[in-house]
């Protein structure tokens, strides 16, 4: 059997619920339109003889041990009658699948590459701006979001570096300069933090 090119380039579904989805939409947005239904509709005409020949002859083949199958093997498949309820004929389709199964390459296990840090003196000498709203020492800076985002703060050392950037780059001393005091609130954008010395 040859497959036609043509589906592989169909990219959504042709369901029968699919089109009649798409003509509600269209109906809805063109109530002036009148819509010409080819995919789902009543017959007209009875089927032709050959196609009512070619279903017998169907339907007689898959009634038969011998005749009947699944997919057929032109597109990939295998085909192996069984009957599970009583193990019938199941041996040869496990040994078939332990054979496919050996042939498979190694699972391969990759674990990420960290990600490299910036540099810590690479933030020292940027300004920040620290207010306090409501009891929150608001720190502000461009370079901030790029600290924040580079950090994983459920990572002990990369919570060392953060801390050791705020140091270096004058946020911790700016903090003290503005009066913030051992378990005050400190926010960064997204990040809030009690301040601890």
């Amino acid at each position: 059997m040859k497959i036609n090119k043509h589906y592989s380039e169909i990219s959504e579904s042709y369901l029968f619920s699919t089109v009649a989805k798409k003509q509600r939409e269209f109906s809805a947005a063109h109530p002036d339109r009148e819509i010409i239904r080819l995919s789902i509709g009543d017959v007209t005409l009875p089927l032709a003889g050959a196609v009512v020949k070619a279903m017998h002859d169907a339907v007689d083949e898959m009634s038969t041990k011998e005749g009947f199958h699944g997919y057929g093997p032109e597109q990939g498949y295998e085909f192996f009658p069984i009957m599970a309820a009583i193990a019938y004929e199941v041996q040869p389709l496990l040994n078939r699948i332990s054979e496919l199964l050996t042939k498979l390459p190694p699972i391969l296990r990759y674990e990420p590459e960290p990600k490299e840090l910036p540099k810590e003196d690479s933030f020292s000498g940027h300004r920040v701006q620290i207010t306090k709203q409501d009891g929150v020492y608001l720190v502000e800076g461009d370079w901030l979001p790029q600290l924040i985002r580079s950090v994983n703060f459920d990572d002990y050392e990369s919570l060392q570096y953060f801390q050791r950037v705020l140091i270096s780059s004058g946020v911790i001393d700016a903090l003290r300069e503005a009066g913030v005091q051992e378990g005050d609130t400190v926010s960064m954008y997204d990040l809030e933090f009690d301040f601890m010395e």
